[in-house]
């Protein structure tokens, strides 16, 4: 009987290794005695086929899913059948040279492909995509001037029947009548939980979500690390977006239960239908932060631990500016936290949360796969997952 150190491909640089594992042992499998029924240990795979332990074990798993092997305590990996049902997690038919669309909106001349959430996902998802031979490809609704027809001629052009779709709020129920109608399936990233509650389309049949969880996340920031702030000040362009005046409650809730003062700071600055370039997009936040504290600065000033909780990183950043320049020093005497990780105010070192765009894209592919294993089936219902932000402690609280 042949050693499954044989089996080892080469030569496939771009796949991952426990794909090649995966195909090593599938290939020794078909060719092993038909009175052997166990492959070898766990320690013995990973020798044999040079690669790490996770790589082995990944390998084993995308077998079980397929019928090929089941593992049973105290006896490894036990062959049930020589060959793979069929199934999208192995049929490199199915993954290998798949397509799926990408659709949002974006004025990218301001955003730039580093600040703004459908980049990050999307460049995210085509990593895990790639290893397995697929693509990603981007649809701008500002590009193709929000036709719905001229984006389905698109999607049917390149065989794709499984988009993602970023501001599902920005799209009519039209739009979606049409992508339903064509067959087309849609995932949902909700840039925050507060829209399952406010906007049930997610909800409806056949359409799946991501959804972000900011205010668990920035209610247990709050528990974890600014317990000890005795005044709370949320800053925030005024607007009458759900998930604005839903984060604002979390703080606010936060604050009461320990009996810290909690200012609610929204500045009536005028936003531009679409900004010209970069600089006015950054002066327009940058006014939004020094109204925003104007009017609580004095308040600040009678406080020892003062903390500002600012919406996005470019508002924080206009919160400094104001507080430099009225000779207040953070984060000594006033600690200020951002959001959104925005990759070119990285030089601040703010304290900020990153909207975790890997565990998005992980949650996408785990839906598309799901699709896969049965597109009729799965286009019946609707399944969500749930991702959490990430903390990133700096410099400035």
């Amino acid at each position: 009987m042949r050693s499954l150190s044989e089996y080892i491909i080469t030569g496939q640089g771009q796949l991952p290794k426990y794909e090649l594992a995966k195909r090593a042992i599938m290939q020794y499998i078909a060719d092993l005695p038909n009175d052997v029924d166990c492959l070898p240990y766990e320690y013995e795979m990973e020798e044999q086929l040079q690669v790490g332990r996770r790589s082995v074990r990944r390998a084993l798993e995308e077998l079980r899913k397929v019928g090929m092997i089941k593992t049973v305590r105290n006896r490894g990996s036990l062959i049930l059948s020589r060959t793979p049902r069929s199934h999208p997690e192995v049929n490199d038919v199915v993954l290998d040279g798949l397509r799926v669309g990408m659709v949002f909106y974006s004025d990218q001349d301001v955003h730039g492909p580093t600040g703004y959430l459908p980049w990050q996902v999307s460049d995210e998802l085509e990593k895990r995509l790639s290893n397995e031979g697929g693509y990603v490809t981007l649809y701008n609704l500002r590009q193709l001037k929000w036709e719905p027809k001229t984006l389905l001629d698109s999607l049917r052009w390149q065989k794709i029947n499984w988009i993602v779709i970023c501001k599902h709020e920005k799209f009519s129920d039209d739009f979606f009548e049409l992508m339903a109608t064509a067959r087309i399936k849609i995932v949902t990233v909700e840039n925050d939980l507060s829209y399952l509650a406010y906007c049930s389309r997610p909800l409806y049949s056949e359409i799946d979500f991501v959804s972000i969880n900011h205010e668990r996340h920035i209610y247990s920031v709050l528990c974890s690390h600014y317990g000890d702030s005795d005044l709370l000040v949320y800053c925030q362009p005024l607007d009458d977006s759900f998930w604005v005046t839903a984060r604002a409650d979390v703080i606010k809730r936060f604050a009461k239960e320990r009996d810290i003062s909690f200012l609610d700071q929204r500045a009536d600055v005028k936003k531009p239908k679409e900004f010209s370039c970069h600089d006015e997009y950054l002066d327009y936040y940058k006014e939004v932060g020094g109204k925003c504290i104007a009017l609580v600065v004095d308040e600040l000033t009678r406080h020892s631990k003062p903390l500002i909780v600012a919406g996005n990183d470019l508002v924080a950043k206009g919160v400094m500016d104001y507080l430099h320049e009225h000779g207040l020093k953070v984060p000594e005497q006033v600690r200020v936290i951002g959001y959104d990780n925005i990759a070119n105010l990285r030089y601040l070192n703010l304290t900020t949360s990153d909207f975790n765009s890997p565990a998005i894209a992980d949650a996408l592919f785990s839906l598309l796969k799901e699709h896969l294993e049965n597109p009729e089936a799965h286009r019946a219902v609707s399944s969500g997952r749930i991702v959490m932000p990430v903390f990133i402690k700096r410099n400035t609280a």
